[in-house]
């Protein structure tokens, strides 16, 4: 059976009076559906009623196993609950297909008192539990939508999702900008907990989320898109789990551990971690284990799972009360053998405070040439304009011949009492015709006794980053700068006190290279100097 709601509204107050932890609902729309036959389709509607007391409150549904589908639905009343699942939608559903588009929540959502086993507070849905599909697309969380939580399991958007059957969940484009306050664990900007059981396979994508509330928590695992990832049980666990171009723009506080810009917590069993192109530009603080985009990862011996993180940007100050901390992931432990960890083109800019922790692998350096995504991807290069090729310059254009690409200017990480940097050279091309090359790079040859010149080359290039001005980032395109494509290079480690002999180059498919102005670069305990070398 299907039940449409369509251009329906409540007005008023629901109010359930509660003295006892058990199941009494308050909602705007419908208390309580047992019927995994059932769906309910609810187009433009929407609450204004202020709901209180319940135990499973919401703006919207209560506690079902129905599928459902929300479009253009919009939720204004405030939702306080006694305790279990709250939310400014959907409280509890378990068995459903969920389905919600283009929804809005403007109403606070908080609880009263905590139910450990039952808890989850959120803009949009509490407990998500044994669904098959979950879907959620261009869902906002606005900016006077405020979740106050004293339990665990807080989340932006969802609270809470666990499964123990096969689920495929999809959040794309949904976007946090209440303010967080949570007494508990398990707190994210978009998801409080993810949860997979033993004979589970749940496979998550969170693509281009973002959280801009700020978040303050005092339990563990807190992050600005998730706050744990856990699978539980044996080998027979299974899924993925793949963050892609989600972004982090909030303080994200907590006086316990795991914190992180993307995720505060997460192990796997045989399930798979990706991120790729995220960007956390929110300052993080907790007591152990915090790092720019992850606070700890976490692998038992019978672990087979692959762990990736690729292309992601932190540009926030990290620190810790106790130990620690790290610019990309605060604590790895990995005590599995046949777990794989992957990790390239990661950068971090801020300062960092406490003691480093057991960074996985190379996690935490800058590459020596950083590779980007094509520009033929709209999502990626949207990203991309925002978080790579990070570099200082206040303006100016350069005149660009056809085809000969130009240095245009340096960033460097230095900080006072450094005696190693890292440095990112960014250069310019103007071309019309970018199918008719195969690469992109720069010669470079540091100015010491005996070196030789070193030919880095990339096979991509974008059309605008974020550029640091004299008192705050300004977004820079190719064309103000006087070309068509902008590319980078970074160098680690050097010594703050150094030249580089810099040459960029582009070359054709067919004919010779095209050779830009060499450029002297000369560091004197971190300060620059750049002099154009003329043949």
């Amino acid at each position: 059976t299907t039940s449409t709601f369509t251009n329906c509204t409540v007005n008023g107050s629901v109010a359930q009076t509660v003295t006892a932890d058990t199941n009494h609902w308050a909602n705007g729309f419908v208390s309580f559906v047992d019927d995994q036959t059932a769906t309910l389709k609810f187009t433009d509607c929407t609450n204004n009623a202020s709901v209180s007391g319940g135990a499973l409150a919401s703006g919207f549904v209560g506690q079902t196993t129905s599928n459902f589908e929300f479009k253009n639905c919009v939720n204004n009343g405030a939702i306080s609950g006694y305790n279990r699942a709250t939310a400014g939608f959907i409280s509890y559903n378990q068995y459903g297909t969920i389905t919600m588009i283009g929804c809005k929540n403007f109403g606070t959502v908080r609880d009263t008192t905590s139910n450990s086993t039952y808890d989850g507070v959120a803009g949009f849905a509490g407990w998500l539990r044994d669904n098959p599909s979950i879907t959620l697309e261009n869902c906002i969380n606005e900016e006077s939508a405020a979740i106050t939580s004293v339990g665990q399991n807080t989340g932006g958007i969802v609270a809470y999702i666990s499964a123990a059957g096969t689920s495929n969940v999809n959040i794309s484009n949904c976007e946090n900008k209440g303010d967080i306050d949570a007494t508990g664990a398990y707190v994210g900007g978009i998801i409080g907990y993810i949860l997979t059981n033993d004979g589970g396979t749940q496979n998550v994508k969170l693509l281009s989320c973002k959280n801009y509330g700020t978040i303050e928590a005092t339990g563990n695992s807190v992050g600005g898109v998730v706050g744990t990832i856990q699978v539980k049980g044996t080998a027979s666990v299974t899924g993925s789990i793949e963050f892609k171009y989600c972004s982090n723009f909030g303080s994200v506080t907590s006086t316990g551990q795991n914190v992180g810009g993307m995720a505060g917590y997460h192990d796997a069993i045989n399930a798979d971690i990706t991120y790729d192109g995220c960007l956390n530009m929110g300052s993080l603080t907790g007591s152990n284990n915090t790092g720019g985009m992850l606070g700890l990862h976490y692998t038992v011996a019978t672990d087979t799972s692959d762990f990736v993180l690729t292309n992601c940007i932190s540009i926030a100050d990290v620190s810790v009360t106790s130990k620690r901390v790290g610019r990309i992931i605060g604590n790895g432990k990995a005590e599995s053998a046949t777990s794989t960890f992957a990790f390239a083109n990661n950068v971090s800019i801020g300062t960092i405070t406490g003691s480093a922790g057991s960074n996985i692998g190379s996690a935490n350096k800058v590459p020596a040439c950083t590779i980007y995504s094509e520009i033929t991807d709209d999502v990626a290069n949207a990203l991309n304009a925002k978080c790579m090729g990070y570099f200082y310059n206040d303006s100016g254009t350069i005149k660009l011949d056809e085809g000969v690409p130009q240095l245009y200017g340096a960033q460097d990480t230095y900080k006072d009492g450094d005696t190693e940097m890292d440095v990112r050279f960014v250069a310019v091309l103007r071309t019309d015709k970018l199918n008719n090359y195969e690469s992109i790079g720069f010669k470079v040859t540091p100015v010491i006794e005996g070196a030789s010149e070193v030919d880095l080359n990339c096979s991509t290039v974008f059309t605008s980053l974020l550029g640091q001005g004299s008192t705050s980032a300004i977004q820079y395109t190719a064309g103000e700068l006087g070309g068509s494509y902008i590319f980078a290079l970074s160098v680690t480690g050097v010594p703050t006190t150094v030249s580089f002999i810099v040459t960029p180059y582009a070359t054709q498919k067919v004919g010779d290279a095209k050779i830009g102005v060499s450029w002297l670069y000369t560091y004197v305990d971190g300060e620059l100097t750049g002099t154009p070398i003329y043949e």
